[in-house]
């Protein structure tokens, strides 16, 4: 599979519509200071492709998104 970009309209911290990222190809890296949303883009793969993001509580583990919902 090869991603191409990646578009997150009001998830976590990636507010409004205009969150797009584009992908190159080879290696593509993601750098930012803390706190630019690094983390919660790896979320935003974490959700698509495994159905929940990172359980800040237990390292290692996702947040189903049916739970989240719940929430």
């Amino acid at each position: 599979m090869k991603l191409h970009s990646i578009s997150l309209t009001n998830f976590l911290c990636y507010y409004g519509t205009n969150n797009k990222l584009t992908f190159d190809d080879g290696l593509n890296l993601i750098l930012g200071a803390n706190g630019y949303g690094k983390s919660k883009l790896y979320d935003a793969f974490q959700w698509v492709f495994k159905d929940g993001i990172t359980d800040d509580s237990a390292p290692g583990r996702i947040k189903n998104t049916s739970f989240l919902k719940k929430n």
